[in-house]
């Protein structure tokens, strides 16, 4: 009779025993099975919330760094990155296309603001008290065929982007949005006049109480810019909409944000960067001016602009690479910003859980190990006149640690397919009421208008990265049978029950026959 044929048998013959030791593996399988389902379920949430999130990222101020260099009374010099070092950057192998913009803004005396049936939008009053005046946004664009129009957030309806000889040499050309151009009955072709002012609000101050009184305003310093339209876009319809989720749960923070972003294309126009440039130097040269001849301190000595650059990188691998190696290069207080960072603040509840099931799972394997094994020493030993006859008989002890092994795993093998299924049902309804706990915590706080779940990056950053939500990171977070689970669970399941016999089988090995029969 082979050692298999006898491990089956001695099962039969024992029914108390294996029934003792398969609930001891089914309640241990059971917790196993739900922190292994917990986990499989966070991760998968985790990597599909970070794909989905997009591997574009942007470079700007680190505010936590910022904020305890204040708080250590240090007064911090702020410089941004160069033009040379944001090329070097999208020159780099991660990176599929890149851009940086700079943004400056004109008023216009001849065009008027689109203005949206809930609210005014772009409004200032012109100097020395002049009727409404509208302002604009000049957005220098160094990538010519202009990076929303290729990544499909915008939409060319007439005209052409820019050229590469329009970028290089600073054409005085613009692309503007729709809304300005039907407010204003313009078409391509048609030339638009802003103008670049210095005003004085020095000289508008009421020493007495402070105010500033518009029609005192004065104009220091001043010059007009005429620029050719020479494309029309329209936002694309959902391109910056909130999700149904923040509609739903009226997240403010996400949809003000979306409001936000949909509402700066309404006087936003397009331009060659060194055209941006050329009018961001002439304010900035203009104010410092201002204000030496008001005896008031000026920061920067030499013309500084401030660009927002935007990296698309080719895939979501590419992100870690092409942090650190940005990170190495960057002014100090400036960091990458990705979108994928917003999912350590905002999926913090799932980390907890994470966090929780680990420990809960490395608790299991340990009991499982101790018990098993203990468990499985004590059958043992009421088998010792049973083991002696075998080896008094010629039968290696090999074979009976095979058949010993063989019976646990038998019993093992049954529980473990049972705890497979109750214990992901069990963890999935735990899971569950944590989740719901979490989801209620953070509709507490926004209650109180706590949420640091939306970040807005500037220039076309805000329309490109992606924005998350705790409910957009809950959607995809699913406790259910997958492959990845079944296997992991049972190879974990087994891998502990053959680790809990090793000290079995040592017992097992040191067995002599004739001590056992005496």
């Amino acid at each position: 009779m082979n050692f298999l044929k006898r491990a089956v048998l001695s099962i039969a013959r024992r029914p108390g025993k294996s029934l003792i030791l398969f609930l001891v593996i089914l309640i241990i399988g059971n917790l196993i099975a739900g922190t292994v389902a917990v986990r499989q379920a966070t991760s998968q949430s985790e990597e599909i919330a970070k794909r989905s999130l997009g591997a574009n990222v942007s470079i700007g101020i680190d505010d936590q760094a910022l904020m305890k260099a204040y708080e250590a009374g240090e007064e911090p010099v702020i410089t941004g990155p160069s033009a040379e070092l944001i090329e070097e950057l999208g020159a780099r192998p991660e990176v599929r296309r890149f851009d940086y913009t700079l943004t400056t803004s004109l008023i216009s005396r001849s065009l008027k603001n689109y203005q949206p049936e809930d609210g005014s939008v772009g409004m200032v009053m012109g100097p020395g008290g002049e009727e409404e005046a509208a302002y604009f946004n000049l957005r220098g664009t160094r990538y010519a065929p202009i990076l929303l129009i290729e990544e499909g957030k915008l939409s060319l309806t007439e005209g052409r982007v820019f050229t590469e000889e329009d970028i290089t040499e600073g054409r005085l050309v613009t692309v503007i949005p729709d809304m300005v151009a039907e407010t204003n009955g313009l078409h391509v072709g048609d030339t638009i006049v802003l103008t670049n002012e210095i005003q004085n609000y020095a000289a508008a101050v009421n020493a007495d109480t402070g105010e500033i009184s518009e029609a005192d305003i004065e104009v220091a310093d001043s010059h007009d810019v005429a620029l050719e339209v020479i494309g029309i876009f329209t936002l694309n319809s959902g391109a910056i909409e909130p999700s149904a989720d923040d509609e739903t749960n009226g997240n403010r923070l996400a949809i003000d944000q979306a409001a936000m972003a949909e509402s700066e294309l309404y006087y936003t126009l397009y331009v060659p960067i060194k055209v941006a440039q050329t009018e961001d130097e002439f304010i900035n040269e203009g104010y410092r001016r201002l204000a030496e001849e008001n005896g008031e301190p000026w920061a920067d000595d030499k013309y500084q602009p401030y660009y927002t650059p935007l990296y698309l990188l080719n895939s979501i691998d590419d992100l870690e690479g092409f942090e650190q190696a940005a990170t190495e290069r960057l002014p100090q207080y400036y960091r990458v910003l990705s979108a994928q960072s917003q999912y350590e603040q905002v999926a913090a509840p799932i980390e907890d859980i994470q966090r929780i099931v680990g420990v809960g799972l490395v608790v299991a394997v340990i009991a499982a190990l101790v018990i098993i094994s203990l468990v499985v020493v004590l059958f043992l030993r009421d088998r010792r006149r049973e083991f002696g006859i075998y080896l008094s008989l010629g039968v290696r002890k090999p074979a009976v640690m095979g058949q010993v092994l063989i019976e646990v795993l038998i019993v093992a093998a049954v529980a473990l397919v049972i705890a497979l299924f109750t214990g992901n049902l069990i963890s999935g309804g735990i899971s569950q009421q944590m989740i719901d706990g979490q989801l209620a915590a953070q509709e507490e706080q926004l209650m109180y208008g706590a949420s640091a779940s939306y970040v807005y990056y500037g220039g076309d950053a805000s329309l490109l990265m992606q924005n998350l939500s705790l409910e957009d990171v809950l959607e995809d977070y699913q406790v259910g049978l997958s492959v990845p689970y079944v296997l992991t669970f049972l190879g974990l399941g087994l891998g502990c029950v053959v680790l809990s016999c090793i000290a079995p089988l040592l017992y097992v090995l040191n067995l002599k026959p004739k001590k056992i029969l005496m």
